[in-house]
């Protein structure tokens, strides 16, 4: 495919989603701002504020994920020295917000004994980003969810996996996931920026990706990243 039919291909999904994923959630802003103009009940407004809540968090995530596009494109690595478990103390502060009142078992492990260089900025956005997958497609009908990260930093590389036993991903699906606004049937929609963030920040940090899933079990990513 030609530069000039990929960046048309690429304009004209980016249409569609800017119709899908912005207006959307406005949409479902405005119609409950309708609706509570005819509501007195507190607990009736009370669930209308929840599902405007909803759809101002989708709206800022797009917005987040697009600046997080944006800013792989361009821009060079600020390399500095990585402690992972900071990254990980981080993570854990957000990500433990959506496991407690999910009922989600969050674990955490690093082993690193030495030294790994690399831009801190790309790589948190690689493993929040995955993170955030996990948590978003768990088995609601599942009492032992759960959600693991292990990070194992040896002879310059990092290993990095994140396993749940969530929803899964079709077979036929692993080889679309990283494409721009790829869309699943099987999944929840999604903006389509998250995992083809995550290749495009791979792909600036010289790493690789490799995941394995199977629908209705679960899903593991493996991340390889090496020292610069």
């Amino acid at each position: 495919m030609t530069n000039y039919k990929k960046a048309y291909n690429e304009l004209n999904k980016f249409a569609y989603s800017v119709s899908h994923d912005i207006r959307g959630p406005l949409s479902g802003i405005l119609g409950a701002i309708n609706l509570a103009r005819l509501i007195d009940d507190v607990e009736e407004m009370r669930e209308l504020l929840f599902l405007m809540e909803k759809s101002v968090v989708k709206l800022d995530t797009y917005v987040l994920s697009m600046h997080d596009y944006y800013s792989l494109q361009r821009g060079e690595l600020k390399i500095t020295e990585i402690n992972f478990n900071e990254i990980i103390d981080e993570l854990i502060a957000i990500h433990t917000i959506s496991s407690i009142p999910n009922n989600v078992t969050f674990k955490t492990s690093v082993k690193q004994d030495e030294v790994f260089l690399n831009d801190v900025a790309p790589l948190k956005l690689i493993i929040s980003n995955l993170l955030s997958n996990a948590f978003k497609y768990l088995d609601k009908t599942k009492t032992d969810k759960s959600v693991e990260l292990n990070i194992e930093v040896k002879k310059g590389i990092a290993t990095i996996y994140i396993t749940d036993n969530g929803i899964g991903i079709l077979e036929s699906h692993l080889g679309e996931i990283f494409n721009l606004f790829f869309r699943s049937n099987s999944l929840e929609v999604g903006s389509g920026f998250g995992l083809y963030n995550v290749k495009s920040a791979l792909v600036k940090l010289n790493g690789n990706i490799e995941v394995n899933s199977v629908l209705h079990q679960g899903t593991t990513f493996k991340v390889t990243i090496p020292s610069i």
